[in-house]
């Protein structure tokens, strides 16, 4: 039989640039391990990284209220103007489990009306800046939370000699029905299934939600808490709320941190302006093993010294896996195809997670073992052992919340007429998922003779268990 030109030699290079380039690959930006004392300080560093936006909310839903010193005045002072830059809106992450909104704010003043004065901000002064002849302008960056205590400080002096000071505080205003009461979650929650709303809200007002899984030892189980980290913007807001009919300091201006156990738990937080309700599936005992099972339909092609097939067969699945840590696990798999002509692939792995990149949201991991193949050839089974190496890459929140996307490959380059390709592209949550696979292979045999197997096709999967 003869050997030409085939799909897994055309494929081969362009694994391997793949691999290359993954294996090259840096963060794109830094990944903070900790929630910083003030997120709101932290949210103004020029190191912190930015974020995917979680949301449509943009500069125009945002506007300005003024409140001098000693209340007597809700209005500017004459021609001062306030602004975001526009396209200055941006989304950063403060921690591993946070994003919050940040932009310009640019305040002009004409000398006509004021001769000097300054802003304080966070405990930095920016003083105004001659902008021309006629103007006089600062350019400050700032945190678009609202609180009753988040507030911009002005400090003015007119041209009649009088000094003035104001108060500017943040609103949100969005112009999208859709975005008045809002409740985003952030990739960290996606394995729990986390869901909110805000209901009873008298102003509008945005919720962030990130997850921490905290989980120890116990007598023959693991405990697990979800962790919650939340930040609130509404105008109203102090430094308690009532969660669960409990009242609760703030952990730090804005953020509140909570734990619950089990799955299904409810939390309720109230505000002076707004009621917030959470769910989610977070389990209450951790375990670190997994067994997940898929079949479906593949097109199976085998060239071998006496046969040619190529139909359409089921094709049966096995997953499992084991965390010795946060970042590194085994993991094992067989494919077994259902025909008289069979072939089985059975591999174990260490698979090392070894970098975060796009805001956190993407994992890529090192997969590095050996796998045997067992299939008919000659009326008797014939087992082979080799070593391809291989990579994935985790994408989480793809296309919908709570759902992720795996693509990943394990790679035996033509050597000595031996060669096998394992590809897959997967697509789910915790509870089943979809999974397109390629797996070719090439082996030699006697006097010079190759067997030659190839399936594609369509997998449906979920778990069965979990263990340990």
């Amino acid at each position: 039989m003869r050997f030409g030109f085939n799909f897994d030699q055309a494929l081969a290079p362009l694994i391997f640039l793949g691999l290359g380039l993954f294996l090259s690959t840096t963060p794109v930006c830094a990944s903070p391990s900790d929630t910083p004392t003030s997120l709101i300080r932290a949210a103004l560093f020029e190191s912190t990284p930015s974020a995917f936006a979680p949301s449509d909310i943009s500069a125009e839903d945002f506007s300005w209220s003024w409140t001098s010193k000693d209340q007597t005045h809700s209005q500017p002072p004459a021609n001062i103007h306030v602004q975001i830059s526009p396209q200055s809106l941006q989304w950063v992450r403060v921690s591993e489990v946070l994003v919050i909104p940040r932009a310009r704010l640019i305040i002009t003043a004409p000398v006509t009306a004021v001769s000097g004065g300054h802003i304080d901000y966070l405990g930095v002064t920016y003083p105004f800046m001659a902008a021309g002849q006629q103007k006089l302008y600062i350019d400050l960056p700032i945190v678009l939370l609202q609180s009753a205590n988040h507030s911009v400080r002005f400090s003015l002096k007119i041209r009649d000699g009088k000094k003035l000071q104001y108060q500017l505080k943040i609103n949100y205003q969005p112009k999208q029905s859709e975005l008045r009461n809002l409740v985003m979650v952030d990739s960290s929650c996606s394995s729990y299934q986390v869901d909110g709303e805000i209901n009873q809200s008298k102003q509008p007002s945005w919720a962030y939600v990130g997850c921490r899984l905290i989980h120890g030892e116990g007598a023959g189980y693991r405990p697990a808490h979800l962790e919650m980290h939340m930040i609130l913007s509404e105008p109203n807001l102090g430094n308690s709320l009532i969660i669960n009919q409990s009242e609760v300091e703030a952990t730090q201006e804005g953020l509140w941190v909570v734990r619950t156990k089990g799955p299904n738990s409810k939390i309720t937080v109230e505000s002076p302006s707004l009621k917030l309700n959470l769910t989610h599936s977070a389990p209450s005992t951790v375990k670190y093993g997994f067994f997940g099972v898929g079949l479906g339909p593949y097109q199976y092609t085998q060239h071998s010294p006496g046969t040619d097939i190529s139909s359409v067969i089921p094709l049966l699945t096995i997953y499992m896996s084991y965390f010795l840590t946060e970042t590194v696990s085994l993991a094992a798999f067989n494919a077994t195809n259902i025909h008289k002509q069979f072939l089985t692939d059975t591999g174990i792995y260490l698979r090392t997670e070894t970098n975060r990149i796009l805001d956190r949201r993407v994992s890529l991991s090192l997969m590095l073992g050996a796998h045997a193949i067992a299939f008919k050839w000659d009326g008797k089974t014939t087992t082979r052992f080799s070593a391809p190496q291989g990579v994935e890459a985790l994408f989480r929140d793809f296309l919908k919340t709570s759902y992720n996307l795996s693509a990943g490959a394990f790679i035996y380059p033509p050597i000595a007429s031996r060669s096998y390709y394992n590809l897959w592209l997967r697509w789910g949550k915790a509870s089943y998922f979809a999974e397109f696979n390629y797996i070719g292979l090439q082996e030699p045999l006697e006097f010079g003779q190759r067997y030659y197997s190839r399936s594609v096709g369509l997998s449906f999967g979920f778990p069965l268990f979990r263990f340990l």
